[in-house]
């Protein structure tokens, strides 16, 4: 499931929600820079019928977030039951895997707000996996965080509120909560 364009998006949980997208893509997309993608994405349960969600990505997508090599931001989770599950070095919610040397810095995810609900977060392993688009094998190096960034990416994450975040996890040395593993200066200078 995608969304695009700038204007703002609800969507109400009732009743059991799965998503699970394919290889490359986000489980429940949001991308920055898709017709100018600059909407927000709010994720609640308000109406009095029980909702919950949960979403994985495909390999390089992220559970909630963009997709392989891309940007996200402007995500709210308001209230509701939320499972993320980030494919190969994508987050959980956040940014998708940045795959490829070309995109280091990727995988962002900004201005992501967790306000409500209770959320479970897994951010994807590294590993290797045949990228359909260019028939190849691409390799991620890095895990995804929990919430947070791909594979060397940088977020920013906000948790206020009644949100309560039963479970955040990483693969290897990813962050919980934060950025995926992986050098953001491949250079080695730090900066």
């Amino acid at each position: 499931m995608s969304i695009s364009g700038s204007g703002n998006v609800t969507l109400e949980l009732d009743g059991k929600n799965k998503l699970q997208s394919g290889m490359n893509y986000a489980g429940l997309s949001k991308n920055n820079g898709d017709n100018g993608n600059d909407g927000t994405l709010t994720i609640q349960d308000k109406n009095g019928t029980s909702g919950s969600l949960e979403s994985h990505g495909g390999a390089g997508g992220a559970g909630i977030g963009s997709d392989i090599s891309k940007d996200t931001s402007h995500i709210v989770i308001d209230s509701g039951e939320i499972t993320a599950v980030g494919g190969i070095g994508a987050a959980g919610i956040g940014g998708g895997n940045a795959a490829f040397p070309r995109d280091n810095g990727r995988g962002r995810a900004t201005d992501i707000t967790i306000a409500g609900g209770t959320v479970k977060a897994e951010g994807g392993a590294a590993g290797e996996y045949k990228d359909a688009a260019v028939n190849r094998y691409t390799a991620s190096t890095g895990a995804g965080a929990g919430i947070g960034s791909g594979t060397r990416g940088n977020s920013e994450i906000i948790i206020r509120g009644d949100a309560v975040i039963e479970n955040a996890e990483s693969k290897e040395n990813g962050a919980v909560i934060g950025s995926g593993q992986g050098d953001l200066y491949p250079d080695g200078d730090g900066m």
